[in-house]
C-alpha cells in the first residue's frame, strides 16, 4: 500500500495530539539536488541520553506543537546547530516518539552550511556540549564508527517499503546503488554529489 503525503501528515498529527506536544520523529531519505536517493536515515527510538550524543532527529521529520517550544522558537545565535540546540532544550521536558516510516527527505546540495561551514559546526557542537551537559564516550570514533554502520544497516531496512512512484525520483533507476550505497560502500568512495 503507498501511503500519501496527507495520510502521514494526518498519523504525525494524530500522534502529537494523543502522545504529548512533540509528537514524532521518523526515517527520511537523503536525496541529491537532482532528486536521486541518496541513502536511509534511520532514525532510532527516542532516548534523551543518545540526542545528547548523535543529532539523530531530521528536522523535517518532525511535528512539534507550538505550546512545547515556549518563548522562542530556536535560539538565533546559533548559525548551524539550532535545530539541535531546539531538540536538546525541548527533550529535556518531553520525549518525542518515532514514526517508523520514512516521512521527509533531506536535499544534499554542494552548498549547503553542512558542507561549507564545518568550522562553525565544530565550535556550535562544543558550545551545545557545555549548555546540555554532553559527554562523549571515551573511545568516541570508534563509537560514532559503529553507530554509523548499525544506523546505515537499519535504513537499508525501510528500502523495501519505499513507494515504486515517487514525484522526486524513478525508484527503479536508483534501488541497486541505493542498497550498495547503504550496506556495502563507504561514503568516501560514493560519487562526488552524493557525498
Amino acid at each position: 500500500m503507498v501511503t500519501t503525503y496527507t495520510t502521514m501528515a494526518r498519523e504525525s498529527w494524530q500522534l502529537s495530539k494523543t502522545r504529548g506536544p512533540t509528537g514524532p520523529v521518523a526515517h527520511s531519505a537523503e536525496i541529491t539536488e537532482g532528486g536521486k536517493i541518496i541513502y536511509i536515515r534511520w532514525a532510532p527510538p527516542y532516548s534523551y541520553r543518545r540526542l545528547r550524543v548523535f543529532d539523530y532527529i531530521r528536522q523535517p521529520t518532525a511535528f512539534v506543537r507550538r505550546s512545547a517550544i515556549g518563548e522562542s522558537l530556536v535560539d538565533e545565535s546559533f548559525d548551524f546547530a539550532m535545530d539541535y540546540e531546539l531538540w536538546l532544550r525541548l527533550g529535556k521536558e518531553h520525549q518525542f516518539r518515532r514514526l517508523n516510516r520514512i516521512l521527509a527527505v533531506d536535499r544534499n546540495q554542494p552548498d549547503r552550511k553542512s558542507s561549507t561551514m564545518a568550522d562553525v559546526c565544530d565550535r556550535e557542537i562544543a558550545r551545545l556540549a557545555m549548555l546540555y551537559g554532553q559527554h562523549y564516550p571515551v573511545y568516541w570514533s570508534i563509537y560514532e564508527r559503529m553507530y554509523s554502520v548499525a544506523t546505515r544497516i537499519a535504513g537499508a531496512s525501510l528500502i523495501p517499503g519505499i513507494p515504486s512512484r515517487l514525484a522526486f525520483t524513478n525508484l527503479a533507476e536508483v534501488t541497486s546503488g541505493l542498497w550498495r550505497r547503504q550496506v556495502a560502500s563507504r561514503r568516501s568512495l560514493w560519487p562526488e554529489e552524493y557525498r
